[in-house]
């Protein structure tokens, strides 16, 4: 059996096709290379770099790229720590209540990156000899 495809007109074999419940010979108007060639288009307009960011900031820190457009200008492109020019940054946030402090360098929320945790901290300053 075969059967053409009313996007791309060429008639194929219904293996081409894939199956549908609601079509009356039970296969799908659009071929596979036709559906799989509009998915990739779909995915392209939707799964930008852009809107990428935007999801993350919305999802991870309640934040648009506005608020953090405006964080950076607040701290003047710099480091909120070190105050060094931030090429990229990291932005950092209490992971117990998520509430977001400022725009980090690197360097400055690598070596943040323990202070939140009491017993991380409490085992650190064993370990220097300092407690």
């Amino acid at each position: 059996m075969s059967k053409a495809c009313t996007n791309c007109k060429v008639e194929k074999s219904a293996d081409d096709f894939h199956l549908s419940s609601q079509a009356k010979d039970g296969r799908a108007s659009h071929c596979k290379a036709c559906v799989n060639s509009r998915k990739r288009e779909s995915r392209a307009r939707v799964y930008t770099q852009e809107n990428r960011r935007k999801w993350n900031l919305q999802n991870r820190y309640k934040m648009t790229p506005a608020e953090v457009d405006a964080m950076r200008a607040k701290q003047n492109g710099c480091c909120a720590i070190c105050a060094k020019d931030l090429q990229k940054f990291h932005i950092d946030h209490c992971h117990t209540s998520g509430r977001v402090r400022g725009l980090l360098c690197h360097r400055c929320n690598t070596r943040l990156g323990g202070v939140d945790d009491a017993v991380w901290r409490a085992a650190a300053m064993r370990y220097l000899g300092v407690a």
